[in-house]
């Protein structure tokens, strides 16, 4: 990635890199990865590549500084549904420009990896942020 934020940084045109988030998401088994232009485009989606030339909407409306942490946030995977995922962003600072990473996984995903003493019911409800698709629940007994 950090090649391809080089080239970009340089005037590469977008369209060039529009499949590389499904690559190195598949690299790093995640469900969902996108790299951010400086403005907020979305330059590639591994999870919704269509996206490709709109903007992320919740990375430009944040009124705080970004996360520095993992964090739950709900993921559009399609007009009409989003999915809760646990989610890290990185900044890729170069030629003068910040580009970010957004990546992670379905939080079901992330707890089915949990281990936990015997006949604990491990158990995430979520209501959908304003504007965004369905509940989405999760559960799992250990």
């Amino acid at each position: 990635m950090l090649r391809t934020v080089a080239d970009l940084a340089n005037g590469a045109d977008f369209a060039n890199y529009v499949s590389e988030a499904n690559s190195s998401a598949a690299i790093q088994r995640l469900d969902f990865l996108d790299l951010i232009s400086p403005d907020g485009t979305i330059i590639s989606s591994a999870h919704w590549p269509a996206r490709f030339g709109y903007k992320q909407r919740w990375f430009l409306d944040r009124g705080t500084a970004l996360p520095q942490q993992a964090f739950l946030k709900h993921v559009e995977i399609s007009p009409e549904r989003s999915e809760l995922a646990m989610l890290c962003l990185r900044t890729l600072h170069t030629h003068g420009a910040n580009f970010y990473l957004i990546g992670g996984r379905r939080l079901g995903n992330v707890v089915q990896s949990l281990t936990a003493p015997e006949g604990l019911r491990v158990s995430i409800y979520s209501a959908p942020e304003q504007g965004q698709g369905e509940i989405v629940g999760t559960t799992r007994t250990i």
